[in-house]
């Protein structure tokens, strides 16, 4: 990125010395010629050439070659993205060589906090991607396109995949608590909701992670802070885009249902286990039968489509010149699901099935107005639509897990789908026919989205120079609507006498409901700003002082959200070697008592540039070396506690009679008891890092040490306080947990010849540890969560499974009769008379990864492109008991044999359903998420159609996953594809054409 602060400068030393030039006599025009290469003579396309006192840029061509008139004692300014900007005064030359010195990192500008400063003087740890990454992960949702891509960035998935909203967590450099662990996401640097935003909107994404960024946010500022850039337009490429995609979705994993020899089967046995009598005759379905008596239903395979359809267009345009510049994106996708419905429902309603398409529009504008007055807008509008069948009080996004799970827990034998007179089967038990469920009707949610941003700026070097002031306004409204067209259905169960038994009414008249879904907000975001950028000798100043005031009115009653505060930043540096950053904020939220409602979140941070040392001079392997480190104090207002705790709260009801005679009178009680000294936590983040480029520039490595112990965590008083007290105890902030980690980045690009290639990969460990929860006092140390990780799961230690010679001799349980075939738990108290109980649970494993990484490779030649990103985790468990009736559980059940791998059947023991390390899986795992391979058609033969670029492209998402899992299943989202709709596979081909 070009170094705006040297091109104001290059501009002011033109606008001078052109003044002086044309107070003299007329000058004389000719034409020069020249040519811009870099320091290893590769020619520079693109280059943009400045002439003084003009208005009209002049870019090199492929060959680095441009021509223009000139005057003599003309200055020139030459600037190309990557490269430092150079400054000519033409003493007549007719050919002019131009080269220009590359960046180095620390160069160029980094998006940092409330703005952009020249990476070199920063303390911080950031990561960054850019447009193209997030592109190339073809997905509906940015989060997605976030995973293994940043380095300190947990992006998981909580459950299958979902339509028109997100199912991804995000977390930076893991947990400190035991609230709510969210980051802060900015879109152009004010609160935004990304859920619906088009990857074709976005230029990068940058995760701020340590303090000396962080203190700006002051109390949203702990758990980290995601920074989302939308593209804007420049000055120098003029292009029009259209890019369309089009492919097909497979699900990753469809559990595999029994048929009903092999339900009832196991179903008889679990009886007999528990001493009953078996119900079934299994063998029926070994041979003819009649299907309407002894049904063998294939749901899955007849509701269930093995594909569903993906695509993409976006419309993109962008340019200006010197004075304006331009973006505006038009975009459309639609997702389809797999669900199958019946062919009269096709006729009948087109929306039956599940599918969400959105349609985005964003336009940013930016006009220097002259006299050092700048203008910015950003209009973002958003229209986003889900079909779904109609399901009474459930909305779109929970209407695919039920219809799902319906279809996949109900046995082959439960009923026939139609009888023999065509009505719906069904049982009292079972009152959902998946084709009543898909054709009674359908669904319809409307989302709306508008995002409107202004920016005034105006520079005041006319007060002192590099003083500029900023002042911005956003206004961000969402609102969505349902409609619903339906009809009840009935089913009906085949009697012993022929006849049917009726559940449920059957109506033929269509209902219609609508109305506004509860889901609203309405933000409002005020901020000024004073920046400063100056440079005396060996002296560098850059400083801001930023005002903000956010506002959000959400759904329900609740008194609007409001935040206020001032951030300062001050940068010093020293011989362009020594660096040192003090930011912080002073920042108030009206969620808090009058008095408690403000707090101040200081940092400091410190860099050293190693490699401009003279004792470094003769290590010519290393191009850049920066060591660097900060300390600061965040809080995070985001605690998991309910508002306003400093009020004591009433409520009506508990009626009790009074009067003569007697009479029922409405009472009030008494809430949770009020926590008067209610507050944020507090986080003390410290962080040490060094970063490092070497080999001619390209390798680069960052490595980062973190350390945050938060305090102030909500912990419930009535771990402190006997429960005799009579009433409802609040939360306090009492609870202690810290966090620390490393993480690595690592990069390395080259080219031979022809062929360019890359490779890079990024790495951290992050493990938490609970210091003081203010627990219960518990009978045994092994109960307690104190120096276990957050998410540790606590639950029976397994030694395998016993037979019937250990039976006499094993412990009894509280969960049930102990038998041959159940899990052998260890007895962690010989001292409790042989019984297995809640006190013999002890810590197991962790279900959130200590350890994620992710990995890139890329490599073009000539017209073709390769890239690949995967991703990982690895240092945590999940646990996962297979169904009963699932094929694993039919393959691998004791019977009686050594080899068992899953404990014998029972319809009425809890003993083996208990949480133990007999379920708990290995969860490590790798996944590819994104390949593609493009190819540019070549310039020669398109421009013969006026054509400036055509590229084709294949595009692969989420092809491979590697993991040891017993059944298959994700363990990020273990439900997928068993109880909750599946996770899926996109293969895509795409074409990108630019005018």
């Amino acid at each position: 990125m070009i170094n705006s602060r040297k091109t104001i400068w290059s501009f002011i030393i033109l606008w001078i010395a052109s003044s002086l030039l044309f107070a003299q006599n007329s000058p004389v025009e000719y034409e020069l010629k020249g040519n811009v290469t870099s320091v290893g003579g590769a020619a520079i396309e693109s280059a943009e050439i400045y002439l003084s006192n003009r208005l009209k840029t002049i870019n090199s061509d492929e060959n680095g070659d441009f021509s223009t008139l000139v005057n003599e004692n003309e200055l020139i300014v030459v600037e190309a993205e990557g490269y430092k900007t150079q400054t000519v005064l033409l003493k007549g030359e007719k050919e002019l060589n131009i080269i220009l010195k590359p960046f180095v990192i620390g160069e160029v500008l980094q998006n940092a906090a409330m703005g952009k400063y020249l990476g070199r003087g920063l303390s911080a740890s950031f990561s960054t991607i850019d447009a193209d990454v997030i592109r190339r992960n073809n997905v509906m949702r940015v989060e997605e396109a976030m995973n293994g891509t940043l380095s300190g960035l947990y992006s998981l998935k909580s459950g299958g995949e979902t339509f028109g909203s997100t199912n991804y967590a995000l977390y930076v450099r893991g947990k400190s608590t035991t609230g709510d662990a969210t980051p802060l996401i900015l879109v152009d640097g004010v609160d935004a909701n990304i859920n619906l935003i088009d990857a074709s909107e976005i230029e990068s994404v940058t995760v701020l992670k340590d303090a000396s960024e962080l203190a700006m946010y002051g109390m949203r500022g702990a758990n980290g802070v995601i920074l989302i850039n939308t593209k804007e337009g420049n000055r120098k490429d003029k292009f029009i885009h259209l890019d369309v995609r089009a492919g097909v979705q497979t699900p990753v994993k469809i559990a595999s249902k029994l048929n009903a020899y092999q339900y009832t089967t196991l179903y008889n046995e679990a009886a007999t286990n528990d001493g009953a009598i078996a119900i079934y005759d299994p063998d029926v379905y070994l041979s003819d039968h009649d299907a309407y008596s002894y049904p063998d239903t294939d749901m899955p395979g007849d509701f269930l489509k093995n594909h569903s359809s993906y695509q993409q267009y976006n419309f993109t345009l962008g340019g200006g010149n010197r004075n304006t510049q331009y973006f505006a994106l038009l975009g459309y996708s639609k997702q389809d699901g797999l669900f199958e419905q019946s062919d009269e429902a096709k006729d009948d309603y087109a929306s039956h099935n599940y599918s969400n398409e959105r349609y985005n529009f964003r336009t940013n504008l930016n006009i220097d107005l002259g006299r050092g007055f700048t203008f910015e807008s950003k209009l973002q509008a958003i229209f986003d639509k889900v079909y779904a069948p109609y399901v009474s009080g459930k909305w779109c996004n929970t209407i695919a897990n039920y219809l799902f799970k319906n279809i996949m827990t109900t046995p082959a034998n439960a009923y026939p789908i139609f009888n023999k007179d065509g009505s719906l089967g069904g049982t009292s038990e079972y009152t959902n026919n998946p084709v009543g469920d898909l054709d009674n009707g359908s669904r319809v949610e409307e989302s709306r989205q508008l995002t409107a941003l202004v920016r005034l700026g105006k520079d005041l070097d006319f007060i002192t120079p590099g003083l500029s002031a900023h002042i911005m306004y956003d206004f961000s409204n969402f609102n969505s609507y349902y409609k619903n067209r339906y009809h009840s259905f009935a089913v009906y169960q085949q009697t012993s006498d022929t006849s049917y038994t009726k559940y449920n009414d059957d109506e033929t008249q269509i209902s219609r409901s609508g109305g506004t879904l509860d889901n609203y907000f309405v933000d409002h975001t005020i901020e000024g700003r004073l920046d400063y950028d100056r440079s005396f000798g060996l002296h560098d100043f850059t400083g801001a002082l930023v005002f903000n005031t956010y506002s959000s009115k959400v759904s329900g009653d609740y008194p609007t959200y409001m935040w206020l505060g001032t951030s300062v930043r001050m940068l010093y540096g020293y011989d362009k070697k020594y660096y040192v950053q003090l930011a912080g904020s002073y920042q108030g939220s009206n969620s808090y008592a009058s008095g408690k409602r403000y707090g101040f979140f200081p940092s400091i941070g410190l860099s050293w540039i190693a490699s401009d040392e003279d004792f470094m001079s003769n290590v010519s392997f290393i191009d850049y070396l920066k060591i660097k480190t900060s300390f600061g104090l965040i809080g995070n207002d985001q605690t998991g506690g309910s508002r306003f705790m400093y009020r004591q709260y009433y409520y009506l009801g508990d009626n009790y009679g009074f009067g003569n005679p007697n009479g029922d009178k409405q009472g009030a009680y008494e809430g949770s008891l009020a926590n008067e000294n209610e507050t944020w936590e507090t986080a003390y983040m410290g962080n040490i890092g060094a970063e490092l480029l070497t080999l001619n520039q390209t390798l680069s490595f960052e490595a980062n040490y973190f350390y945050e112990r938060r305090t102030d965590i909500l912990v419930s008083e009535s771990n402190l306080v006997p429960s005799v007290i009579g009433v409802s105890l609040p939360s306090t902030n009492a609870g202690v947990i810290k966090n620390q980690g490393v993480e690595m980045t690592v990069t390395y690009n080259n080219s031979v010849g022809d062929l360019e290639y890359g490779i890079g990969g990024n790495l951290m460990y992050a493990r938490n540890e609970i210091i003081d929860l203010k627990e219960t006092a518990y009978k045994y140390d092994w109960q307690y969560k104190k120096g276990h990780s957050i998410n540790t799961v606590f639950g029976l230690k397994a030694n395998g499974l016993l037979f019937a010679d250990e039976v006499a001799s094993a412990p009894t349980s509280s969960y049930g009769v102990v038998q041959a075939g159940d899990i052998k738990y260890i007895n962690q108290n010989s001292d409790d008379d042989n019984l297995i109980n809640d006190f013999d649970k002890v810590a197991l494993g962790s279900t959130f990864p200590e350890l994620i990484y992710g990995f890139n490779i890329y490599a073009k030649y000539k017209g073709f492109d390769f890239y690949c990103y995967g991703e990982g985790a690895a240092l945590y468990s999940k646990y996962i008991r297979p169904d009963m009736y699932s094929e694993y559980a039919y393959n691998n059940r004791y019977q009686g044999d050594a080899g068992a791998s899953y404990p014998r059947l029972s319809l009425s023991s809890n003993h083996n359903s208990q949480t133990s390390s007999f379920w708990e899986e290995n969860a490590n795992c790798l996944r590819i998420s994104s390949v593609e391979l493009g190819y540019r058609l070549p310039n020669d033969f398109i421009h013969r159609f006026k054509v400036e670029g055509v590229r084709l492209y294949v595009n692969l998402h989420n092809p491979i996953t590697i993991a040891n899992e017993r059944e298959g299943r994700d363990f990020e989202a273990y439900t997928a594809g068993f109880t909750s709709y599946p996770l899926l596979k996109t293969w895509m081909m795409g074409l990108t054409v630019s005018l």
